[in-house]
Parts: structure tokens; sequence; C-alpha cells
């Protein structure tokens, strides 16, 4: 049986669809845990009417304390010998819990991935792993940089005694995700990576990751910066894993400068990021980056340089 667990906080406006695409599940063998994260909607309305009518589907209510918490209550709360997540406006394809069971099954995989759909205004844009197949951890670590499975969580299906050897985030609100896979594979994993595109994510404008002010903690610090930081921690012992994760962190930080251009009330923040810039610059220049990126990132250096000496 798969465990699917959907953390909510205010989704009336969605989580009846998503709810039904669980529903209509060609693989009958689920049980659908909805961990409701503090809604002052009408969510818990919509979902006490499906728990009346379908025995597979519960609800569980808690103090918002993030969605990494109620993720977790959900996880322990699982009668399923695999976990798969859902978020609570998005969709999953009608087949995606058949392949990936039978999949995990045929190759008794501790972790199956599958492409997804991105869903924005309308337009619909297919996201296939660059590579599918049987691999390792080291492999499946590199993909987690790379478009087509990326850390989410909602794209995988995991062995349920796996998925609770994973380290939970601490006070990390960005990136909770990609922190827990990383984290997983600290041990050897058997991992299958799926070409078919079996999630549809819906991008949501008004959601942490699209505002600025939700990137930014009271002290001025990049939460997309600082999550980086702690999930090198995970790999102070593996040198292969921490590089891949500090050329990361050059797009996190060449990424973050460019989106705050034109605000000057982040100059707090742009100072952070620019000085965390000064000290990659010869990480960069000796790596094997692109040429086009290296060109980008001294680019953006000294610009952001010139306008720190402007004012």
């Amino acid at each position: 049986m798969v465990s699917v667990i959907m953390p909510v906080l205010n989704g009336e406006k969605t989580i009846k669809d998503s709810i039904v695409s669980i529903i209509n599940q060609t693989y009958t063998e689920w049980e659908l845990i909805i961990v409701d994260n503090g809604s002052t909607d009408k969510t818990e309305d919509i979902c006490r009417v499906f728990v009346n009518d379908n025995p597979k589907i519960s609800y569980l209510h808690c103090l918002e304390q993030g969605v990494v918490s109620a993720r977790f209550k959900g996880v322990q709360s699982a009668k399923g010998e695999y976990i798969a997540f859902i978020d609570a406006d998005d969709i999953m394809c009608n087949n995606m819990l058949q392949k990936m069971v039978e999949t995990a099954k045929r190759e008794n995989a501790d972790i199956v991935s599958c492409g997804y759909v991105n869903v924005s205004n309308e337009k619909k844009e297919n996201c296939s792993p660059k590579y599918a197949g049987v691999c390792d951890e080291n492999k499946f670590f590199e993909c987690l940089f790379q478009e087509g499975t990326l850390g989410f969580l909602w794209n995988k299906l995991y062995k349920k005694d796996v998925y609770l050897e994973c380290v939970q985030p601490v006070n990390m609100e960005v990136c909770e995700d990609l922190y827990i896979n990383c984290s997983l594979l600290l041990r050897p994993r058997k991992v299958v990576l799926l070409q078919d595109c079996l999630y549809e994510y819906y991008v949501n404008m008004n959601s942490v990751t699209r505002s600025i002010d939700k990137k930014i903690y009271d002290n001025g610090d990049w939460k997309y910066l600082c999550a980086y930081k702690e999930i090198e921690k995970l790999f102070v012992n593996d040198s292969e894993k921490l590089n891949r994760v500090k050329e990361s962190e050059w797009w996190i930080i060449k990424l973050g400068l460019e989106e705050l251009i034109g605000f000057d009330e982040y100059n707090i923040t742009k100072k952070k990021l620019l000085n965390e810039m000064k000290q990659t610059l010869s990480s960069v220049f000796l790596s094997k980056s692109s040429f086009r990126f290296k060109i980008g990132y001294y680019k953006r250096y000294l610009l952001e340089s010139l306008k720190v000496i402007g004012k």
C-alpha cells in the first residue's frame, strides 16, 4: 500500500481537485492522509466531506508549525509500505502511483522518481529527467540539481522505512525537500528515474518561492543561501558532494542579486550576497563551470560592487 501525504494550509480553492486526483488513481491500494497545518478558510469543511465518503482518506489537524512538521506527522501515521507526497494545489496523473509502485517492486528500489509538468497560466511544460534508469545514491545526488528531477518530494516514491531515516531540517523555510533528499543519500540507495511526466505542479505566484519578502530573514540573510549552507553540513565527510553543493550556491548568490535589482529596500541583503560572491570568485574561476557562467558571475560582481561604491 502507498500512503499519500498531503499537507495543506488554506487550500480551499484547489484541494478538491488534488484529492480527486488521488481517488482516480488506477492503483487502488492507497490511503490519503491530509495534514491541515492551521487553515482558517473552508479547507477543513471540504476535507471532512471526503473523509465521510471514503474510508481511505483521513484528516489530521495540527498547529501551524510549517510544512516539514506537517509532512512528518503524516508519515508517522502512515500504514503503507511506500510513501508519496502531493501538495494541495497540484495533481497526480491517474497512473502515477501504479507506475511508481510497479517500478519500485520490480527493481526493489528504495526511491523512484518521475518527471513532472510545470503548469503556469494554463500553459504546460513537460520536465523529464536527463537521465533515466537505475542508479545509485551518487548518480541520484547529481540528478537532484537537474531539471526534471530536482530535490522535490512530490515527484518521488519512497520506501517508508527508508524515508524514516531522513534528517528533518530545523527552522528551514525553503529547500526543505532538497535537504531531506540529500540526507537520505548519506547511505547506499537503489534509485530508479522514470522519463514519464506523472505529476502536475501548479506554479503559485503567491507562494514563498515567488515573493521576495518571504525569501529574506529579518536580519537580511537570503533564505536560499542559508538553506544550502545547511545542506553543506550533511556532506562534511564527502568532498565531492560538498563541492557540488557549493557550486549550486554560486547560482543561488547570482540569481539572488539579479532578483533584488531595483529594490533599494533590500540593500542589506544585496551587500551580504555581494560579500559571499566576493569570497567565491577564485573558486568559480578555477571550477569546471561554463565560460558563460563565469563571465556572468564576474559581471554581476562588478556591477553590484560599482553600485555599492556609488553609495
